[in-house]
């Protein structure tokens, strides 16, 4: 729909690309593995608290939507009750977030109305940054 391209289409600071983009309106099953390219456009020269505080607000995205992706539900799903629990990050390495970092992300169980997410971040071929997150995912059930 016209509505939702312009809305997902338009320019961000923050930009992601996903590797392997998936329909976010008619989602299917499928294993809940995901990886995005990320960078911040137009940062400059940055410190690096500055760099890591921007790469953990940026590591939320996607990653409970990772925990979806085996029920065939998005967050485009109606209904959907999706929210961080606890979310923590560690840093390896020094990255520059001018230049692209590769998300990878994955859930290792889904259970209970609650998800359990990870996330590394690449640069150069490098592990610069990890992240776990609790989530929770669940439907809502109209009331009749």
């Amino acid at each position: 729909p016209e509505a939702l391209k312009s809305r997902f289409m338009r320019r961000r600071h923050i930009e992601i690309k996903p590797v392997k983009p998936r329909d976010p309106i008619h989602p299917e099953p499928m294993k809940p593995k995901q990886a995005n390219w990320l960078r911040i456009r137009e940062l400059g020269n940055q410190p690096i608290a500055i760099q890591q505080a921007l790469l953990a607000f940026s590591s939320d995205f996607y990653l409970v939507g990772t925990g979806l992706m085996s029920h065939g539900i998005s967050f485009m799903t109606s209904g959907l009750q999706a929210a961080s629990i606890d979310h923590s990050m560690h840093f390896h390495r020094h990255f520059d977030l001018n230049d692209w970092l590769l998300y990878d992300m994955w859930s290792d169980t889904t259970s209970n109305a609650m998800g359990l997410n990870h996330g590394q971040f690449w640069q150069d071929g490098k592990l610069v940054a990890t992240v776990q997150q609790e989530g929770l995912m669940r439907l809502r059930v109209p009331k009749s």
